[in-house]
Parts: C-alpha cells; structure tokens; sequence
C-alpha cells in the first residue's frame, strides 16, 4: 500500500518536471529570454538533456525501485539539478530560486515533512555555499557591484528562513488533509 502511493506520487512529480522542464527552460528558448544576460546560455542545452534523461530513467527504474530511498535520490538530484540552473542563470541574480521551495514542497508530499526538512537543508547548502564561492570569486560568476557582502549574507539567510519554512508549513498542511482523509 505505502509503496503503491510513493509510486503514484513518484509519477506525478515525473510528470510535474516533464511539463516544468518544457514549459519553462523551452520558453527561454521560444521567445529568446536571458541569452544576453544569464553568464552560460547554452550550458542551458546541457541542462535540459539532462533533465530529460533523468526523467528517461526515472520512467524505467520507478515501477522496479518505487521506493522511499529512490524518492530521496530523485528529490536530491533535483535539488541538485535546480542548483546548476541557478547557477548557469546567475547565483545570486537568477529568476530560478524558487524552484528550490517546489522541490520542498513535492519532498513533503512524496516522503513525508522529515523528507522536507532534509531537502530544505540539502538546498539550503549547496545554494548557500554557490552564493557564497559567488561572492568571494571563486565561481566564475558576475553579479550586481553594488550587491555588498551583507546583501549575499541575507539572501542565503531568506532563502534558507523560506525553505525551512515551507517545508514546516507544507508538512502541517499535508499531515492535516491526510487527518481529514483517514476521517472521511
């Protein structure tokens, strides 16, 4: 029974990210958004290959290993995936951090709120740490002059403050509606 759900979510998130993938990586390319101020656009093929194959795999391993620890493993190469978006379009300036909090939300949703909580903090770091090799060059990435050291130091602090937080609120949402429907 608990395996028959994760694999039903497992499929909703595939097919989640198929359609996030296409409609939002595909529409840089449709209308030609970013290509002349996000630092690695054509890294962007690279990323949307990967994605796609990741998805490939997943479609073939999910009804074979449809487990909590496969969950995991796509929730973290997710979050992973998420970083190297960030990443080609910008670090710290990229329009793209808010698909950390989705990550966090599907995490709850799929495993459960520790799951949250562990994917909050595996975004949390490896955000952080890109912003902060960002800030003191060692990552080839320009950002904003005017950004000062306490600008970076309280994104990494907000983006860290809201995936916390979304994974708390979204584990007592989700912990309440499966409440209501045991009851029903």
């Amino acid at each position: 029974m608990i395996k028959d759900t994760i694999v039903n979510r497992l499929k909703t998130l595939l097919a989640f990210r198929l359609f996030f993938v296409t409609l939002l990586l595909g529409s840089i390319y449709v209308f030609k958004i970013g290509g002349d101020f996000f630092p690695y656009p054509k890294q962007l093929n690279y990323l949307i290959i990967w994605l796609y194959s990741l998805s490939l795999i997943y479609s073939v391993l999910l009804l074979k290993v449809g487990n909590r620890a496969f969950a995991y493993v796509q929730l973290c190469l997710d979050v992973i995936s998420a970083n190297a978006l960030i990443f080609l379009t910008g670090g710290i300036g990229s329009w793209f951090s808010f698909i950390l909090l989705l990550i966090v939300i599907a995490s709850v949703i799929i495993i459960g709120q520790r799951a949250g909580y562990i994917i909050a903090l595996l975004g949390s770091m490896i955000y952080g740490g890109m912003v902060d090799l960002q800030f003191y060059g060692i990552l080839p990435l320009p950002f904003d002059v005017m950004l000062r050291e306490k600008d970076f130091f309280y994104n990494i602090f907000s983006h860290f403050i809201a995936l916390f937080l979304t994974a708390y609120l979204t584990g007592h949402l989700h912990g309440r509606l499966e409440k209501t429907t045991r009851k029903l």
